[in-house]
């Protein structure tokens, strides 16, 4: 029987001690890089995190950075050295080696490396390690590192993907012709000096023969020993070979090779033919690695991932999360503490521990979607590529515009107090009431600015809109511009997050995290605070009060309305990348996404994704006994009953975008308040009591009728 092992929940659900994770990540299982057998291990290098699967007992043990000692969760490369260690490259953490179950980091903070973006790692025949970073070649030698500057070798090949040693024992690099390092000379090999029959390369391999292989994406297939050159446009007649990524020889002599089009050639010691997989695999498309075992049996990084053993295909399996789209567009914590992530593969759903996908399962009918907004009655609606679709009954369907159109970049929406549709598409901005469709632009409507960015609604329900250097406000008929004096003046002006916090408007962008209370615009920046850079994107409050931002691609910062604290990539367990999306759920776990980045999530108290993982599970949803009259249109009487001997219980009052709107301090073991709705719009809104560690024991939703 096949056992899953996940190390301190890596990337599935429902461990015990729950209570103790701070980080965590969340990873689509499916993308394989590369693919390095390992005696009776198979290692396996994704974007999100590293696998091994024991051919014996079958078992599936993940690697993440934020389960385990690795120190990133993006790789793109592997090798072995010949004690049995695992080297890993990330394209920003560095280089890592696992010896059994001792992880070393290598990166900026403790080595000589200029740089932590590692592509590509091989072994040299002597035991030296050898990587490609980003405008350097850097070998590891005994203890040290050396580095080589590819700007003095006279490189101009600054991001170098693809590495492998010759038979000379040179080290074979490039994606753009190709150069060989011997420790003394660069050697350029391209088509203007050379028989190289394209400068674009997929893949470079060199085999015991002591010829080496070049894939190109654009122009089949280069093998060389660098005296003579032959050059294949075609492996079988009247077939064009294309889009060259994966090859592999097996002990007997043979090869296989693969394309990104889905063409899988072997090679029998005479002819190539082309190989069609059998059940239960109808098809085979895009190759991007090819590996061989010590029993010769072939596994293919490819969709889907599979293996041959000359006899059988099978798929090969590394069950996860179950969670697709690493490249994260928009997060959304829904008012049914449900949370969506919006990717160009589609959507997902993850709510109390089970991940739901709405997507294409065919990559190339991708469902690409961009945002999510509630309306104030709690209906989720989605943008995507042709439209905007609603949720209902947990199927959606269109609701703007009838049949499909192309809407390529509606990258925000909201409802405003009257629960009218805003979104932003292109440089203009757009309201739509059910019915009529109004545009606003700096060419009609009098919109203040040439482009729309990101929108939030005030306590008012009027809505609020992002643009260059600042705000615009609707007061319900025309526009009114608020902008920053202090702004810089750079080619990034971009406002991009706004929420509002009791009476401020509070908004991000390349100048800091800036609190605008009306009258005077207050920016936090790395000039005046210990914020290491001005880059801030998306940011959340939690149930405290206090706001979290992500700085960069590197930090993740809290602010407490005093103090700053900064806890840096490497003192995390968040995956690394353009980490631009973040929000906080009713359980005050911070969740941050972005490009090819996964999730990471967050709890400085310990992560809770449902109310049944929380320590105390005595704690019972019931704390909130009524809430009554629901709906209301004047006082809400809210009656509470809380544990025995506990304290520091609060009440908060917040709308469904997540905006506090009165918080209490709670007392007594059973007790009741009576709240004035005057101050409300209508809509739903949540009522919520958590205690003082933010922990989340009682929600219940409310509807205010005026």
């Amino acid at each position: 029987m096949k056992k899953l092992i996940l190390l301190a929940l890596l990337i599935g659900f429902g461990s015990t001690s729950i209570a103790q994770e701070t980080w965590r990540n969340i990873t689509d299982t499916y993308s394989h890089r590369k693919i390095l057998p390992d005696g009776q291990k198979i290692w396996i290098a994704r974007e999100g995190g590293l696998i091994c699967i024991d051919n014996a007992s079958h078992d599936t043990t993940y690697y993440n950075h934020a389960n385990s000692g690795m120190p990133f969760t993006n790789i793109y490369d592997i090798c072995l050295d010949p004690e049995g260690r695992l080297w890993l490259a990330s394209p920003g953490g560095g280089i890592a080696s696992k010896d059994g179950e001792t992880w070393t980091s290598y990166n900026t903070t403790n080595t000589t490396l200029p740089n932590n973006r590692a592509y590509s790692i091989k072994c040299d025949s002597k035991g030296g390690i050898w990587a490609c970073l980003s405008h350097y070649l850097v070998k590891y030698e005994g203890e040290n590192w050396t580095s080589y500057s590819l700007d003095t070798l006279g490189g101009d090949m600054l991001f170098p993907t693809m590495l492998d040693i010759d038979k000379d024992d040179r080290v074979l690099f490039g994606n753009y012709g190709i150069k060989a390092w011997d420790g003394n000379q660069l050697t350029t090999y391209t088509t203007a000096n050379s028989p190289l029959s394209s400068n674009q390369i997929g893949f470079v391999k060199t085999f015991p023969d002591g010829k080496t292989w070049i894939g190109h994406p654009f122009g089949g297939l280069t093998i060389t020993d660098f005296s003579t050159w032959e050059y294949y446009d075609t492996l079988v007649a009247d077939i064009p070979l294309q889009k060259v990524y994966a090859f592999d020889q097996m002990s007997n002599g043979d090869y296989w090779l693969g394309t990104y089009e889905g063409k899988l050639y072997h090679h029998n010691g005479n002819d190539w033919e082309i190989v069609n997989p059998t059940s239960p695999l109808d098809s085979i498309r895009y190759f991007r690695y090819i590996a061989v075992d010590e029993n010769d049996k072939l596994y293919f990084a490819a969709y889907p991932n599979c293996t041959f053993d000359g006899e059988s295909w099978e798929k090969l399996s590394t069950p996860g999360s179950g969670f697709k789209g690493n490249i994260v567009r928009h997060l959304l914590h829904a008012s049914d503490q449900t949370t969506w992530t919006a990717s160009y593969t589609g959507m997902t759903r993850i709510k109390d521990n089970v991940i739901t996908n709405y997507n294409h399962d065919d990559r190339d009918t991708y469902l690409s979607t961009t945002c999510f907004a509630e309306d104030n009655y709690g209906v989720l609606y989605v943008a995507h590529y042709d439209g905007i679709s609603k949720f209902v009954n947990n199927t959606w369907i269109r609701y703007f515009p009838d049949s499909g159109s192309e809407m390529f970049s509606i990258n925000n929406m909201c409802f405003d107090g009257d629960n009218n549709l805003w979104y932003t598409e292109g440089y203009s901005l757009y309201k739509y009431d059910g019915i009529n469709l109004t545009t606003f632009s700096y060419y009609s409507n009098n919109f203040p600015a040439k482009e729309a960015f990101c929108l939030e609604v005030d306590n008012d329900g009027k809505i609020i809109c992002g643009i260059d250097k600042g705000i615009a406000i609707w007061n319900g008929t025309k526009w009114v511009a608020e902008l920053n004096p202090e702004a810089g003046n750079h080619d990034y002006p971009k406002v991009w997050d706004i929420a509002v916090r009791n009476n401020d408007i509070w908004l991000s962008s390349h100048d800091g995290l800036t609190k605008y209370d009306g009258l005077t615009w207050t920016t936090y920046n790395s000039e005046n605070s210990p914020i290491p850079l001005n880059y801030v994107f998306q940011f959340d409050f939690d149930a405290e009060g206090n706001v979290w931002f992500m700085n960069g691609r590197e930090n993740l910062v809290k602010y407490d309305g005093v103090n700053f604290e900064v806890i840096s990539y490497f003192e995390s367990g968040m995956n690394w990348g353009t980490n631009n999306k973040l929000r906080i759920d009713y359980l005050n776990n911070i969740w941050m996404g972005g490009y090819d980045v996964g999730i990471s999530i967050y709890n400085e108290n310990g992560i809770s994704l449902s109310l049944e993982e929380l320590e105390n599970t005595n704690l019972s949803q019931e704390i909130i006994q009524v809430a009554y009259p629901n709906p209301t249109n004047g006082l809400l009487n809210i009656a509470y009953k809380l544990p025995e001997n506990q304290s520091g219980w609060m009440l908060s009052i917040t709308d469904l975008q997540g905006r506090q709107i009165d918080a209490f301090t709670l007392s007594g073991n059973e007790s009741s308040i009576r709240y004035s709705t005057d101050k409300l719009n209508s809509g739903l809104y949540l009522i919520t009591v958590f205690n003082t560690k933010g922990k989340v024991s009682s929600t219940t939703k409310v509807q205010v009728i005026k």
